[in-house]
């Protein structure tokens, strides 16, 4: 997951650093923040993952913009 080796960087370079992952689907927020909670654990990172809409307005130092690929069911 790129999200979770991005993490790992930031971390490995030893400076306080604040990552927003903005997504589309309240649904994608619950999934994307389970994972993340199980690798964030050091106190110089903040990870904040929020639909396009709540997070207008804040900044952080690293954007992540998550999408996701659809698949069309023939019918």
């Amino acid at each position: 997951m790129y999200i979770c080796s991005t993490i790992a960087a930031c971390t490995d370079q030893n400076k306080k650093a604040s990552i927003g992952v903005i997504t589309l689907y309240a649904a994608q927020v619950i999934a994307l923040k389970e994972n993340i909670g199980r690798i964030q654990t050091d106190v110089l990172l903040s990870v904040e993952v929020k639909t396009v809409d709540s997070f207008q307005g804040d900044e952080k130092d690293i954007i992540i913009f998550q999408q996701l690929e659809t698949i069309k069911l023939e019918t």
